[in-house]
């Protein structure tokens, strides 16, 4: 692939979602970019499957790669806004409830970001990806750490506005900080309301959890230390250093993880 043309796919690619606009965006989009165009080389009509796809931020930008794209959630309101702004043919979107579907086909891609937090019981769900995967297809998936700055942060701030009656002095310093409010981020990739996470993944049991399911990790990238959640000024240059920052820390210390996967041999 020419230069000129990797660049016009990066630029299509990054203009066809507001992804970025969220505190890591950027990053996720850059690793999820680099791992399409190793794939695409060999694989030019690829099929790519987001799982937990809320409103398809990130299926438009996989689409505005050529790949052959499908959206599902169980949230059917989310589904509803990514068929109403979709403007990729090559993309739709469906609406499982069902944590054991069979969609009749396999996939060379197969994206589940921040979605099994939000599970009581993420195992079927990872099974039934498994099954959906070619043999020599790969598994992405993102997930925030339970105990990184990123959720002890959020925990204290729900603890400040429930238990302390802070709620206002909190938005005021949001607005001060120019932070990106709950409601605006959620816009950028659902419509669900209900974002509760129950499950506080640390990353040795959830490496064991996805192993059971017949994977294995074949790399973990940390996503962002906690600066870009807080400081949104200049928000592009702060996410960058944010996310150059979590490279050299400790694995326990960052606010996520992606996990690149492929099946186990036999499965």
């Amino acid at each position: 692939m020419g230069f000129v043309t990797e660049v016009r796919l990066r630029d299509s690619f990054f203009k066809s979602t507001d992804y970025h606009a969220i505190p890591g965006g950027r990053k996720k989009l850059e690793y999820l970019f680099s791992i399409l165009e190793a794939m695409r080389r060999t694989r030019p009509r690829m099929k790519v499957l987001d799982v937990g796809c809320g409103n398809g931020a990130l299926s438009f930008a996989v689409a505005s790669l050529g790949c052959e794209v499908l959206g599902i959630d169980v949230d059917e309101l989310s589904v509803k806004h990514a068929r109403s702004a979709n403007r990729f043919p090559n993309a739709r979107f469906e609406a499982i409830s069902d944590e054991n579907f069979d969609l009749k086909e396999r996939y060379d891609l197969i994206i589940c970001s921040e979605v099994l937090e939000h599970l009581h019981r993420p195992a079927p769900l990872l099974r039934t990806m498994v099954r959906h995967m070619k043999d020599d297809g790969l598994l992405l998936i993102t997930v925030p750490n339970g105990y990184g700055p990123r959720e002890i942060f959020g925990r204290a701030e729900k603890f400040m506005r429930a238990r302390l009656g802070l709620g206002t002095f909190l938005d005021r310093s949001r607005a001060t900080m120019r932070m990106i409010d709950a409601a605006s981020k959620c816009a950028v990739y659902t419509s669900n309301p209900d974002q509760n996470h129950v499950q506080k993944f640390t990353l040795g049991p959830l490496k064991e959890l996805i192993e059971k399911a017949g994977l294995r990790v074949v790399e973990c990238v940390k996503s962002i230390f906690v600066f870009s959640v807080v400081f949104r000024t200049r928000s592009e240059v702060v996410d960058r250093l944010d996310s150059r920052l979590a490279d050299y820390l400790p694995r326990f210390m960052v606010s996520g993880w992606y996990l690149l996967c492929r099946k186990r041999a036999g499965r």
